[in-house]
């Protein structure tokens, strides 16, 4: 097999050929490396490559499977973070000056699971400055299908890096769309869990109300294993849920007959590229083709959710960055010094009304989902 073969394969496929001992973690960290060495300079999806940390892991998994230490599907399996995730012994920059010379003491719990599953950490990605801001203390990512595009944000570099067959598996974040919006513009998958399905410890927050930590990958069945590495309870994180982690690869089946399928019929379909939408409306067409059932659901305030979350996310963003607000200021870039100085001037009234509209388009959700079982709509909606 090639090393751009080994590059693109599954973390599913993948595993069962490190288990089989057909390939080598070795020869994959080799030949990422060899891969990232030649695109990322043009993509600038990595802001820091642990080459060397990344080998000697990879012997490690090597000489430990050859034992019978044997972890589990993620054993010998690279995977990077989003640059707002500690990782001991590496730097956190959150693609910020604010971050200059800060290194990691110990892993956040993300990673210290995913490092307890064997799995390798081939580096730290790029984002927008603290997970908001702009791409200009280390370059601008770019979307490896068309480089003279975005892959989306914030999660900037995870889309990009699995897009460009970089790394296998990315973990980032989302509190407005971060994992959402570059997983559809690069064309991978993310999920962004339920609320403190996956723990935050550890991870620079952009708002503790509303951030999701989350994987991302090039299939389900990859990203369902990562969440279930990651997921579950944490002390150093209150907000992270006690409910026990099932098997999410459990679900992969196939099988949607009988599925209720609820697509609104306001807000999400009413600013889209014609494209966009065709591909949208086929999607749900194969799925009711495949036996679900499609439903309309009304949500009537859902346009009324971005100017709330805004309100909401930069208004927490303000309170954890105040003391580098007034004191560092220059080094934040202005797109994200913009952000939290408009947040700066809001009133209590507003906060309190923005959380009002959250109660109530949430309420609006909980609804709809009494009779249906999940919700289409498009990635990224026009919201000017």
């Amino acid at each position: 097999m090639s090393n751009a073969e080994l590059c693109w394969l599954s973390i599913t496929d993948l595993a069962a050929r490190i288990r089989a001992g057909e390939i080598s973690p070795v020869e994959v960290v080799e030949a990422l490396l060899e891969r990232i060495e030649a695109h990322n300079d043009a993509l600038i999806a990595y802001l820091h490559v642990d080459r060397d940390n990344a080998l000697k892991a990879a012997r490690a998994a090597e000489l430990e499977m050859a034992s019978g230490g044997y972890r589990g599907p993620l054993h010998g399996v690279p995977v990077a973070y989003k640059d707002i995730y500690d990782v001991q012994g590496l730097p956190t920059t959150a693609a910020s000056k604010i971050m200059a010379g800060y290194i990691a003491s110990q892993d956040s719990t993300a990673a210290a699971r995913l490092r307890q599953a064997g799995a390798i950490c081939m580096g730290k990605l790029n984002t927008l400055e603290f997970a908001s801001g702009s791409m200009d203390v280390f370059g601008t990512a770019r979307n490896p299908w068309h480089t003279d595009m975005t892959p989306g944000g914030s999660s900037s570099g995870s889309g990009a890096a699995l897009a460009a067959g970089l790394v296998h598996g990315a973990i980032g974040s989302d509190t407005g769309g971060s994992i959402r919006g570059p997983a559809s513009f690069c064309g991978i998958v993310g999920i962004k869990p339920t609320y403190g399905r996956v723990s935050r410890a550890g991870v620079i927050p952009l708002s503790w109300s509303l951030d999701h930590a989350g994987p991302m990958a090039r299939t389900v069945a990859d990203t369902a294993l990562l969440l279930g590495a990651m997921a579950g309870a944490d002390r150093r994180d209150p907000s992270a849920a006690p409910q026990s982690v099932p098997d999410y690869t459990a679900g992969l089946n196939g099988d949607i007959r009988g599925l209720r399928i609820g697509v609104p019929q306001t807000f999400f379909f009413e600013a889209l590229d014609p494209e966009a939408e065709a591909a949208v409306r086929q999607a749900i067409a194969v799925m009711e083709s495949l036996g679900s059932q499609v439903r309309d659901v009304e949500l009537p305030h859902a346009a009324y959710g971005s100017a709330a979350s805004w309100t909401i996310a930069y208004t927490e963003s303000f309170a954890f960055h105040r003391d580098n607000f007034f004191e560092h200021s220059r080094n934040y870039t202005p797109a994200f010094l913009h952000k939290i100085t408009g947040a700066a001037c809001l009133t209590a009234e507003e906060r309190l009304t923005a959380q009002r509209l959250r109660q109530v388009i949430t309420g609006e959700f909980l609804t709809a989902l009494q009779d249906v079982d999940v919700i289409v709509s498009p990635t990224i909606v026009d919201c000017t």
